[in-house]
């Protein structure tokens, strides 16, 4: 027969109660028993109230211990309380742990959120004899935890996605367990998107739904979509078409649909290759024969390449009765000209439990000198070309472009631009500062982050390797979607930060990312250009610390090209005729001594990164240690308990060389991982 056990640690230190230190003994315990916080509600005539939320709370034990020294004198006796009393604190301090062991049965963990003595009689007869007792009592977090189980290990995973069955039938936990899932990179490539989805109450191992939709199997009959190849699709069937094609106008067209039995929640994604940057798409979903649900439209990050698009989330609700199913459909237009759109497949990613790992890239930039500078608080009212800026290697403000200059408000000491019905977005006001030119250059102005009243109507920010009109690198902040920007907050339209450059007149966006909560507020945005052909954007609110959005490598336009050196400045463009005015202020330019790509991996080359229960960490390229992945957004790792049905559940798992939703290309399709997955039991007092 095993031994009863309690052990009391402070994180650092472990102590046993039963039969632990000479004189020193537990002689009562009361284990915590979670209790419940329930929300009901009741309408008018209803027959009692209804439960519609419970939410496990901390609970409360305790436990009793006597210190007996009666072989010893008094000090010792004072001097081990004062030990004790030292260890009780410094678990509460720490948030210890107490791990209980039943006779013959399975230890069980208590997380401390807190721990105190309650209690601490001076029993003069117990005292006399050199005893005396005292109680503590705790709170801990909800459930007390097993020790870790393995599930699997090794399990290789290609892509463009794949799947991984969880069974935990044999494994004892009363509520969800906490989840460790190692992926371990086998492909020696870097990997800065890494997304997870778990479907647990929907999963029927019997007849899994399936969560990637090539285009052989999307029903192009009655769409405008149709068969045709595209290199570099994704064709796993080799059955002569791989992508499915549409060609776009500005007005709204279906290309292709799909029917699915899922439930619950899923994150739909879709791989396109756009024939120009001007196309948008977007997910249209219904309910059996229900309306049409129809989310925002998601404009592709470029053109001439595979780009991965988040499109929304769906959510079914299972069948009163009868067959369940739901149908989606992709939604295609663009903004301008007659682009084509080919779909290469439609992912469906569960998220009853969700999350998404991304890397962080930016580029570093040594000290260097401020080479020109306006802050706009000396010049006379009127046009802002011709005056001269207070720092500037030579010349002075100089418009280029549409004729409606920026304007110094004197008022508020800043710049702004009332023109309207611009020709083009390309075609705005371009105020150079000064005739200086530079290689290495940080640009940097805020920016007043306008509305814009109708869709692609708006673009405002700083340029760079500025030649003439036609040639140019520039930075903007841009409303796509009429209505008010502002990302994607209910009531509000999207609004991007985008890189562009012009190269002879052509211009190519060269990257993209969604903005949440700008639209009407101060920002300050930089742009940095280095001569490796190295382009970094940082954004953040006026006066804040700046994050990178947007980073591009080796650009030969920018490196050895047409724009490899050329002027800086500011650039606005607005297309609509109804009234808006933009500001700008506090514009400056330096030029670094150096830079270097800061690039921080979701995921390090032959390296492995960790989805836990509380946080989402990666190795480093040096295999010396983990710390938190540079972005993480979604759910951390609790896996459903199988309960006394025998539930099992699915994981799926995808990676991608780039961030997918910072505007990147879409690539390393095949890339290869292992899957490594322990989980650890959580019960109310003991195991099984």
């Amino acid at each position: 027969m095993a031994d009863y056990s309690v052990i009391l640690s402070d994180g650092t230190r472990e102590t046993e109660l039963v039969g632990g230190p000479d004189g020193v003994y537990l002689i009562e315990f009361s284990p915590p028993l979670v209790a419940r916080d329930n929300v009901y509600a009741q309408g008018a005539d209803a027959e009692g109230r209804r439960r519609v939320r419970s939410t496990p709370t901390n609970p409360e034990g305790s436990f009793r211990v006597r210190v007996d020294w009666s072989e010893s004198d008094e000090v010792d006796l004072y001097d081990d309380l004062h030990d004790f009393q030292d260890l009780i604190e410094s678990a509460h301090r720490n948030k210890g742990w107490l791990k209980m062991t039943p006779i013959d049965g399975e230890a069980v963990t208590f997380d401390f959120e807190s721990i105190r003595i309650s209690d601490f009689p001076h029993d003069v007869s117990l005292l006399a004899d050199r005893r005396t007792e005292l109680t503590v009592e705790f709170e801990c977090a909800p459930y007390g935890r097993l020790d870790p189980v393995t599930v699997f290990a090794g399990e290789v995973l290609t892509g463009p996605s794949d799947s991984i069955e969880i069974d935990l039938s044999n494994i004892t936990s009363h509520t969800d367990l906490y989840g460790e899932l190692t992926l371990t990179d086998t492909s020696t490539q870097d990997a800065d998107h890494v997304e997870i989805g778990l479907e647990h109450t929907s999963y029927d191992p019997d007849d899994p739904q399936d969560f990637l939709i090539d285009s052989d199997d999307l029903t192009t009959t009655g769409y405008s979509g149709t068969g045709t190849t595209r290199t570099g699709a994704y064709d796993p069937n080799a059955a002569g078409n791989n992508v499915i094609r549409a060609t776009l106008t500005t007005t709204p067209t279906q290309v292709c649909a799909w029917t699915g039995v899922h439930l619950g929640r899923h994150k739909i994604r879709a791989r396109v290759y756009p024939s120009a940057d001007t196309v948008q798409v977007r997910l249209a979903w219904r309910i059996q024969d229900g309306p049409y649900i129809r989310e925002d439209w998601v404009s592709v990050p470029g053109s001439a390449n595979f780009y991965d698009l988040a499109l929304g989330v769906i959510d079914i609700p299972d069948t009163i009765a009868g067959s369940n199913y739901w149908i989606g459909y992709i939604e295609a237009k663009s903004s301008t000209g007659i682009p084509t759109v080919d779909i290469d497949f439609v992912e469906i990613i569960p998220a009853e439990v969700y999350g998404r790992a991304a890397g962080a890239e930016t580029i570093g930039v040594s000290s260097g000198g401020l080479v020109a500078a306006d802050d706009f608080d000396s010049h006379t009212a009127g046009a802002l070309s011709t005056k001269t800026p207070p720092l500037v290697p030579a010349g002075s403000w100089s418009e280029s472009g549409d004729a409606d200059d920026f304007s110094i408000n004197t008022t508020y000491a800043c710049v702004n631009r009332t023109a309207v019905s611009d020709a083009d977005l390309n075609t705005g006001q371009y105020i150079r500062c000064g005739s200086g030119v530079a290689t290495y250059t940080t640009v940097q102005a805020d920016v007043y982050v306008g509305d814009a009243p109708s869709a692609s109507s708006l673009r405002q920010g700083v340029f760079a390797r500025y030649v003439d009109t036609s040639n140019w690198l520039v930075a903007v902040y841009e409303g796509e979607t009429g209505g008010g920007g502002g990302g994607p907050d209910p009531g509000h339209n999207n609004t991007y930060l985008r890189l562009y450059k012009r190269v002879a007149g052509t211009v190519t966006q060269l990257a993209s990312v969604t903005l949440a909560s700008v639209v009407n507020t101060w920002r300050t945005l930089q742009l940095i250009a280095d001569p490796s052909g190295g382009v970094a954007v940082l954004d953040g609110p006026q006066g804040g610390t700046l994050t990178g959005k947007l980073l591009i490598l080796g650009d030969t336009d920018l490196d050895s090209g047409a724009i490899d050196d050329g002027g800086y400045g500011m650039y606005d463009a607005y297309t609509a005729a109804t009234a808006l005015t933009r500001w700008y202020n506090n514009f400056s330019v330096t030029t670094p001594a150096s830079t270097t790509p800061l690039v921080n991996h979701a995921l390090n080359s032959g390296q492995s990164m960790k989805f836990l229960h509380n946080s989402c960490v990666r190795e480093d390229s040096s295999s010396l240690g983990y710390g938190r992945v540079p972005i993480f957004s979604g759910q951390h790792l609790r896996i459903p308990a199988a309960t006394l049905n025998r539930q099992k559940s699915r994981l799926i798992v995808k990676r991608r060389r780039q961030s997918s939703d910072a505007g990147y290309p879409d690539a390393g399709l095949t890339d290869a991982m292992t899957a490594d997955l322990s989980v650890t039991p959580r019960v109310l007092i003991t195991g099984g």
